[in-house]
């Protein structure tokens, strides 16, 4: 997961992030997002490789469904990946997701990216680049942030950061507030223009709410040609 990490934040970001997200009712919520990300995708399923960008410290991998040959976990900073080095399925990359000169483009049958896109300088580029690197008929999985939604400001302030603070992050409003760059509209129009020629499905959680109100949409999209 591309982050801002800065000062007394590195170390709260190497040990309580994981206890702040994946620990609680917070824990609950953020395994709900990795497993319904997979709801497509059955064991039935066979990818030759996958690639998942922004992968932090591996939360998503445990509710990969779908069978492999190789599974590739990237992210800029790989100390959290480590504990994969054994696995011989599993390739472990520091690639930058908006610009990975080291896969061949259309090499990636599956691309996979939980909450990555609101982090980085230019989603544009990024999302260009994920198009990229992915093959013809090849699936991509993301997640999209709705910021800067009430309902969003409303859960940080009366649980994100109360908590954070407890395990130890300094300023946690001007950590989440550096990092979540990338506010929702300019986010789906960049989406909607990049993958404009393939096919898009786009989930709301809760799928009855106007963005401004809800939490989360996870995009499926298949790449439909090479243009």
């Amino acid at each position: 997961m591309k982050k801002v990490i800065q000062g007394a934040n590195s170390d709260w970001y190497q040990t309580g992030y994981r206890k702040c997200y994946y620990t609680g009712t917070l824990g609950i919520f953020y395994g709900y997002v990795h497993r319904i990300m997979e709801n497509r995708y059955s064991k039935n399923l066979f990818f030759k490789n996958i690639l998942e960008i922004g992968a932090g410290n591996g939360e998503h991998l445990k509710y990969v469904k779908c069978q492999y040959e190789k599974y590739i976990l990237s992210d800029i900073e790989t100390t959290g990946l480590e504990r994969f080095r054994d696995n011989t399925n599993i390739e472990i990359q520091n690639w930058d997701c908006t610009d990975m000169i080291d896969v061949k483009s259309g090499s990636i049958d599956r691309l996979i990216a939980t909450c990555l896109l609101v982090h980085v300088i230019d989603p544009f580029k990024a999302l260009q680049e994920w198009r990229r690197v992915v093959a013809i008929d090849g699936n991509l999985t993301f997640y999209v942030a709705l910021e800067p939604a009430f309902v969003l400001r409303l859960i940080r302030r009366l649980f994100i950061w109360p908590k954070s603070k407890k395990l130890g992050a300094h300023s946690p409003e001007i950590l989440a507030y550096s990092e979540h760059r990338n506010h929702y509209p300019a986010m789906r129009a960049y989406i909607k223009e990049v993958f404009k020629n393939d096919r898009i499905k786009r989930v709301r959680y809760p799928f009855f709410l106007p963005w401004n109100f809800a939490f989360f949409e996870i995009y499926h999209v298949t790449k439909s040609n090479q243009d």
